[in-house]
């Protein structure tokens, strides 16, 4: 059995494609290979105060945003949401999003990925699953 203290994997900035201030904590996909996934992914990312992720778009790739502490304005397209703990946002394929943290607050938010589509119904599926047993908490 693996187990795995999100509080010890390494926050880094991934990418200049997600700008150079959101710190990502990589699970499924880099510390745990993806479970059955081609390419599913996992991670948590940390919004200091007055940081985003730079708006970006993945042209083939799903993704959710949950958000698990703070407040951060969420954008995909041209919509724009406050966030407050345990909203779930969906990211279609080619639009353009980004999460930002304009309070005075640590915003944590985990991203679940899925980049091939053909995946998508299960991808589902597992999200669902995961948010359950959340909330049943």
């Amino acid at each position: 059995m693996k187990v795995l203290n999100i509080k010890e994997v390494k926050k880094k900035v991934i990418s200049e494609f997600h700008g150079d201030t959101a710190l990502y904590q990589n699970i499924i996909g880099e510390i745990f290979p993806s479970p059955g996934f081609s390419y599913f992914s996992m991670w948590i990312m940390t919004l200091k105060p007055g940081t985003d992720n730079k708006r970006h778009v993945h042209e083939k790739g799903e993704q959710f945003y949950f958000i698990l502490e703070g407040h951060p304005t969420v954008e995909i397209g041209k919509k724009r949401r406050d966030a407050k703990p345990w909203d779930l946002f969906y990211l279609p394929p080619g639009v353009p999003h980004r999460i930002s943290n304009n309070t005075k607050e640590k915003c944590i938010i985990q991203g679940l990925g899925i980049s091939h589509r053909n995946f998508l119904e299960r991808y589902i599926y597992f999200a669902k699953r995961v948010i359950r047993k959340i909330i049943k908490i």
